[in-house]
């Protein structure tokens, strides 16, 4: 690959599946529609039964794919020139349900051990761990589960929560996301494309903004040197979904239209 000049700044979208069946082209053509020309980082965020970083391929449609200085992520460049920095990253569910994503992490940790324990085993890996808000799964036990983690960790810069793209935009911003926030946490965002036939769609369509260049070889040792030395939560650029797909995704997550992962 020829060298390649560093950007002035890029969006990240720190919560995307790629699916079975879904092409790496699929994908970056996504994020490459909802965010425009302009360099992007997407965040895996794989379960365990899944690999699909490890089996990229090096060209894919009008994308260029190639290693980087980092063994957990790769540097796509469309034939325009559009960059995408893709990281790998792995989605652990924990012993009461909640959601951990390991940004920046190949091997998955077991699901079903508590969520101290969770966190714990991502950031010895030198990961970011990050509980992003669901449908569902910031209520009853488990938002007590969140809010306890915010009172105990006081300043984390490893640990940190994230609104969804699957959220409506209609509703208002999790409670929790400002407690934390209040507490002195940073608050991320990522659009989360759901296992149903289209919605990868939605890759690249909500996630932060970092004003500093693109590592075009360390993508991700940069990312979270400038993301931990941030004093308050990053800007958003995108948003959360429309109300009437979330409720159709809602019915079609229960219909043999659900990939199978």
């Amino acid at each position: 690959m020829a060298q390649i000049q560093p950007s002035t700044g890029y969006r990240v979208d720190t919560h995307v599946h790629l699916y079975p069946g879904i092409s790496t082209a699929d994908m970056l053509d996504a994020a490459r529609t909802n965010i425009g020309p302009q360099d992007a980082m997407l965040c895996l965020t794989e379960t365990a039964t899944l690999n699909r970083f490890a089996a990229m391929p090096h060209r894919d449609g009008n994308w260029s794919i190639a290693p980087t200085a980092e063994p957990l992520t790769r540097l796509a460049q469309h034939r325009d020139g559009s960059r995408i920095a893709v990281v790998a990253g792995r989605q652990i569910v924990t012993q009461g349900r909640l959601e951990v994503l390991a940004l920046g992490l190949g091997t998955c940790p077991a699901d079903g051990m508590p969520l101290d324990d969770t966190i714990a085993a991502i950031t010895r890996e030198n990961a970011l761990a990050v509980l992003p808000w669901g449908v569902g799964k910031w209520t009853a036990e488990r938002g007590t589960l969140i809010a306890e983690l915010i009172q105990r960790h006081t300043d984390p810069r490893d640990i940190f929560l994230a609104d969804s793209g699957v959220r409506p935009r209609l509703w208002p911003r999790p409670p929790l996301l400002k407690r934390a926030e209040t507490a002195g946490w940073l608050c991320l965002a990522g659009s989360d494309p759901l296992p149903l036939p289209g919605d990868i769609a939605n890759a690249g369509r909500y996630g932060i903004e970092v004003p500093e260049p693109l590592d075009p070889q360390t993508p991700f040792a940069s990312f979270k040197a400038w993301l931990t030395a941030q004093t308050a939560s990053p800007a958003l650029y995108g948003g959360p979904s429309g109300t009437p797909r979330m409720i159709r995704n809602q019915i079609l997550l229960r219909t043999p239209l659900r990939i199978k992962a």
